[in-house]
């Protein structure tokens, strides 16, 4: 549920993003901007499973010379799906979702050393976002805006979060939205493992849902 939560989010973000700036110029109805919607998401639906099936095919049957080339091969691989998708009228962020998600339930050759360098890759990326908007702030503007933002940012974390996962786990709530919840997250019941080894995350008696070691799952 957490994958698909952020697999999500940002085809739907850049999507909105967009759309609002269309209507800003007076360039989109509601009606167009629904049909936009479910046309662009039904194309990188398709064309991300289509795509990742032909990928698999392509690092399984062509023969590099050097291993280290199969990372160029799969990062040229996610640049075609983004841009080729987008031009195709799709959206190319759930395409590249989609083919991620396929690919990792796929075998393929050099499987494992691939998923790491991408692995490091995304961690590249998400620190060189981090980095550009941090470009963003000036130092000058903190005693203005410093202590609204530790108000919200308290009330987010001491009330509205503390007020959302004790209506999940709450025994008084509705049974089918806790089943689901707990069910589908983190937060389910531990199961045991057959390797004998392995001793994480720790038994318990008491439901992760209300235990302090998933509270922060909840």
């Amino acid at each position: 549920m957490l994958e698909l939560e952020s697999g999500s989010n940002d085809p739907a973000a850049v999507f909105l993003t967009l759309a609002m700036i269309d209507v800003i110029d007076g360039d989109a109805s509601a009606g167009g901007i629904v049909a936009s919607f479910f046309l662009q998401m039904s194309i990188g639906l398709v064309a991300g499973y289509v795509l990742a099936q032909l990928a698999i095919w392509i690092i399984n049957r062509v023969a590099l010379d050097f291993d280290g080339l199969y990372p160029v091969l799969t990062f040229a691989f996610v640049l075609i799906v983004l841009e080729g998708v987008t031009q195709l009228g799709g959206s190319g962020f759930l395409a590249l979702y989609v083919a991620g998600v396929t690919l990792g339930n796929r075998s393929f050759v050099h499987k494992r050393s691939l998923i790491r360098f991408h692995d490091a890759v995304a961690w590249l990326m998400q620190i060189g976002m981090f980095v550009m908007l941090g470009l963003f702030v000036f130092p000058s503007e903190f005693p203005d805006i410093v202590w609204p933002a530790l108000g919200v940012t308290a009330l987010l974390m001491f009330v509205a979060r503390p007020l959302a996962r004790s209506r999940r786990c709450s025994p008084t709530g509705s049974r089918s939205v806790r089943s689901r919840s707990c069910r589908g997250s983190a937060c389910a019941a531990p199961r045991r493992s057959s390797w004998r080894r392995s001793r994480w995350p720790p038994a318990s008696t008491t439901p992760r849902c209300c235990s302090t070691w998933c509270s922060s799952s909840c």
